[in-house]
């Protein structure tokens, strides 16, 4: 490994222990279906989004309500850029 890729471990070992707690993946680092959920999810906040799935958090709104909500969210595909 170069000296740059070991200097991103620490970085790389954190964001995985957050995946771990939050059930994204398994004490074997092996993606959960709540990862799998996150990766089919294309908005720029797919763990809090698969967090409010999991955890139910839409089941008290309309199906309107949760369009609405779901449409404000950022898409990486559609956001623009400032010069």
């Amino acid at each position: 490994m170069s000296d740059q890729n070991l200097a991103l471990l620490p970085d790389y070992n954190q964001r995985v222990e957050v995946l771990r707690d939050l059930g994204f993946v398994d004490e074997e680092s092996r993606v959960e279906l709540k990862g799998k959920v996150a990766c089919e999810i294309h908005s720029a906040d797919e763990l809090v989004l698969s967090e409010c799935i999991f955890e139910n958090v839409f089941a008290e709104y309309e199906p309107e309500d949760i369009v609405a909500l779901l449409v404000r969210l950022p898409s990486p595909g559609l956001m623009l850029t400032t010069n």
